[in-house]
């Protein structure tokens, strides 16, 4: 092991060789002096006592000078016992006194000199022993009798950098004896004079060797015992002396450090607290408790720092004495105590810790929160308290099965709230042996799974019901129409399907809005709900569709006499939330079980094509599927999808009907109706594919194209000659709601060029009854780009005098039906001529539909209607026969 003193490190071999050489020699001595010893003997003698006494005083100082060297450590104490101990057990020994460099008596036989400052005149002395390392001997009297004081001094430490003084106060009188019996022994006993020298060495060596050389050996073990490294360090961090058992703990070899300073071999956070450490010892004297950690080879370390300030000899200064003990397991124990503490207490998950009895030893928060039972409750009960006695009888025996068996449990079961109530609980238990297989704890973790159970069922019911009604929706109907079918199979029983779809909905979504559409669907949710049976299932596929699932039918009849029953329900009046009456309609398609199809998707599609047909009948009423109707849906889905491809086909046409001023008969404008020209079907009206484009979403890019083409042929007239006329374009609901449409006029008209004074966009009432911010900011926007807005088929909706006063309106429409039996029908003259009143009455211009005789153009010429569109002029014409027709017209 490397030692910080720079003394002799004395073992018990070492001194019983001194003793046989020591005896040797003086053997030798006496032999051949025997002659002169009566001249010399006196001389000899006293010489030899010198001897002994400095041979005394190297052993003490070598001795004492390791223990010095841990004065800062717990060394002080032992030196001064153990001076007290030479002091009681010899009586020539008058005193014994360690003084270190600065004069402070360290340790010293008399107890109460301890800590004491020497006089300055034996500081001076001592100082000149300390610079000479020579020892001085001196006659002093203490307490009245002469001594003979001999100061020795010693050296410690790393690089010796310990210093100080041992100073033995010696008997006078004891010396002076021994050499007055010498001198007679020699003088009367020659020949025995070498047995009486061997005697007296080996007198010696007994009395004063045999307790230094327990101390050296225990001072040995003690340094070779202690796992600790020893470093020594100057005030700036330097590396000066290093004692270590193990080099592994250095971070490098010794060799390399000797003369480092710390910041160029430690980390700097290291560094910086070893530094702080030796300015607090400055400061103070000593430094304990700091730590730093760094990286070795086989990890990171962590080392506690105890340090003393020690004063070098040659007065330049204080060095440190570093202890640096390795924590590291210590440290890691602590975190990981720290960490299980926090996991513990922090934990969201109750967490439940039993002694191997089953009683409750610890509990922590999240236990207590979830039971609502507090620690001291808990503690000292078994689990049982805690487990429901209705749904977890057998649980508890099964996880002590299950512990004794395997070692641990888990599983979802119940427990019971302290305020009785019960919650479901996901528990996992566990059991902790020692390394010998005992069972010390049994943790268990419980997590209530209660938001969890809560949002399965939430979520199966989501899964399988509509989120605005409640009712079962699509996955629902296609699980209980599959279980249906499976058991009418069994069972050789009838079912029917009725699929159901509310007539006219889209107008009163789009005059009143959504959420007025919501609240209307959900009254008739709750309607179908009370009017079937238990065992019926109703559903809502979506939009304005329901579907009745009929199970144990008995007789067709029955179905039908269910939808007779629906329909005349679904046509009371309805009061919506604003306050509004309503009354709605619907059409219901029907298919049976086994007769219309033996699968679910047969006759989901044969109800649906049952109530196309229902609705192209007239709507109200209801239709059981033939095989006609199966033949017409795949016309109309064959149809849809040639329609998909006529805008970009270019199959698309329009026909323009003039407008005629009534006074006048001069053209002023016209309406833009589109046609398909179809590769199978030819020249379609727009009755036979407006409608699939509207449920088809089809609309926007046909009402897109139609607007486009309109613009640009307006144009195309003006720039051959003919004089600029009003085009009027129709803008479908769906158009005006999500399709961009400001942007899409703007483009059309800087694209085309076409004056956009001469261009009227139509709009249906249903369009202006949805009276909000959204339909008169885009009224408003239109109309800043100079467009007309004409109102559509006025009188056939809900007309309302609020709109026609609040939107920036320039022309009412009056409808066909209206102007079909003028001048006959006295209701409808007198709804004619209200109209063109009441809008006159606005500032608003108005145009007369459907006008096909001269008696109803005199009427309408009479009552002041402006302008009239009709078979009675023309017809609509392609864009070319369309112009000849104006340039015919002068």
């Amino acid at each position: 092991m490397s030692q910080i003193s720079s003394a002799p490190s004395l073992s018990a071999l070492q001194f019983r060789d001194f003793n046989r050489r020591l005896a040797l020699a003086f053997g030798a001595v006496i032999l051949v002096l025997m002659t002169v010893v009566l001249l010399a003997g006196n001389f000899l003698l006293q010489r030899v006592v010198n001897q002994e006494e400095e041979k005394l005083s190297t052993l003490l100082t070598g001795v004492l000078a390791e223990s010095v060297s841990r004065i800062g450590f717990s060394g002080k104490y032992q030196a001064r016992l153990l001076l007290e101990e030479i002091h009681k057990r010899h009586p020539n020994i008058r005193y014994l006194l360690i003084a270190s460099a600065d004069g402070r008596i360290l340790a010293h036989s008399d107890p109460a000199q301890n800590d004491q400052r020497l006089p300055p005149e034996i500081q001076a002395s001592n100082l000149e022993v300390m610079r000479t390392q020579t020892p001085d001997t001196r006659t002093i009297t203490y307490q009245g009798e002469s001594l003979r004081e001999v100061t020795l001094p010693y050296q410690a430490g790393f690089d010796h950098a310990v210093q100080g003084t041992i100073q033995v106060g010696l008997s006078e009188a004891s010396r002076t004896a021994a050499i007055r019996q010498g001198g007679m022994l020699i003088a009367l006993l020659v020949v025995g004079l070498m047995t009486i020298g061997i005697v007296l060495v080996r007198t010696l060596s007994r009395r004063f060797g045999r307790p230094l050389r327990i101390l050296a050996n225990d001072l040995q073990a003690t340094l070779q015992a202690v796992p600790d490294i020893l470093f020594e360090f100057d005030r700036s961090g330097r590396y000066l002396r290093i004692a270590a058992q193990d080099d592994k703990l250095l971070a490098r070899h010794r060799e390399e450090l000797i003369g480092q300073l710390v910041h160029d071999v430690l980390p700097r956070p290291a560094a910086d607290t070893l530094l702080a450490a030796i300015d607090e010892a400055a400061e103070n004297g000593s430094s304990h408790g700091k730590q730093v950690a760094f990286e070795l080879p086989d990890g990171t370390h962590w080392f506690e720092l105890s340090v003393a300030r020690k004063r070098a000899v040659t007065g330049q200064g204080h060095t440190f004495i570093v202890l640096s003990r390795d924590i590291s397991e210590r440290h890691a124990a602590h975190l990981q105590g720290l960490l299980a503490t926090n996991v513990f207490e922090s934990s969201r998950e109750g967490i439940m810790v039993t002694d191997p009895q089953h009683r409750i030893i610890r509990v922590n928060p999240a236990l207590c929160r979830l039971s609502g039972y507090s620690a001291d409750e808990l503690l000292g009960q078994t689990p049982s308290i805690l487990l429901s006695r209705q749904r977890s009888t057998d649980t508890y025996s099964s996880i002590e099965q299950a512990l004794f068996a395997r070692g641990y449990w888990q599983g979802e079961t119940w427990n019971r709230h302290k305020d009785g109530s019960e919650y479901p609980l996901l528990l996992s238990v566990n059991a902790i042996r020692d390394d010998l297989g005992n069972i010390l704890h049994y943790v268990s973790f419980h997590a209530d799974i209660s938001g969890l159970k809560a949002s399965e069922a939430k979520l199966e019911h989501m899964a399988h019901h509509d989120a605005l009604t409640g009712l079962g929706n699509r996955l629902l109907l296609h699980i209980r129409l599959e279980h249906a079918l499976s058991r009418a199979q069994r069972e050789g029983s009838g079912l029917a399907l009725l699929m159901l779809d509310l007539d006219h909905f889209k107008d009163i979504n789009d005059s009143f809005g959504h959420a007025i559409g919501d609240a209307l669907l959900q009254q008739i949710a709750t309607r179908l709900s009370q009017r079937i049976r238990g065992a019926d299932t109703v559903s809502r596929l979506g939009g304005d569709e329901f579907t009745i699932l009929i199970e144990e039918l008995d007789h067709p009849d029955d179905a039908a006499k269910l939808a007779e029953d629906i329909t005349q329900l679904i046509e009371q009046t309805i009061e919506l939330p604003n306050g509004s009456e309503v009354a709605v309609g619907c059409s219901i398609g029907i298919a049976l079980y086994p007769e219309h199809g033996n699968s679910m998707a047969e006759l989901l599609q044969q109800a649906d094509a049952a109530l196309y047909r229902a609705k192209a009948e007239g709507r109200g009423r209801y239709q059981f599927f033939t095989e006609r109707l199966t033949q017409e849906a795949r016309q109309r889905i064959a149809l849809e999808t040639r329609l998909r491809r006529a805008v970009s086909n270019q199959e698309l046409r329009l026909h323009f009907q003039p407008q005629i001023d009534t006074q006048s008969g001069r053209i002023v404008g016209a309406e833009a109706l589109v046609r398909w020209l179809d590769p199978e079907q030819g020249l379609m009206p727009p009755g036979d594919f407006i409608p699939l484009a509207e449920q088809s979403n089809l609309i926007v890019p046909l009402g897109d194209w139609v607007l486009q083409e309109t613009c640009r042929q307006g144009r195309a007239w003006i720039d051959a000659g003919l004089p600029p006329l009003t085009l009027a374009v129709n803008v479908s609901s769906r158009q005006f709601h999500y399709g961009n449409l400001v942007d899409k006029v703007s483009t059309a008209l800087a694209t085309s060029g076409f004056p956009a004074e001469y261009l009227e966009l139509e709009l249906t009432e249903g369009v202006l009854m949805q009276h909000n911010q959204d339909v008169s900011h885009t009224l408003s926007k239109i109309r800043a780009l100079g467009v007309r807005i004409a109102v559509d088929d006025f009188g056939t909706g809900y007309s309302s005098l609020a709109y026609l006063k609040a939107f920036p309106l320039d022309v009412l429409k009056i409808d066909r039906s209206f102007v079909r039996d003028i001048p006959h029908h006295e209701d409808d003259t007198e709804i004619a001529a209200t109209i063109i009143a009441m809008a006159h009455t606005l500032r608003l211009k108005v145009l007369a539909e459907g006008v096909e005789t001269p008696e109803q153009l005199a009427f309408l010429r009479a009552q002041g209607c402006d302008y009239y569109q009709g078979f009675l002029t023309s017809r609509p014409l392609p864009a070319d026969a369309f112009a000849e027709f104006v340039l015919s017209q002068g």
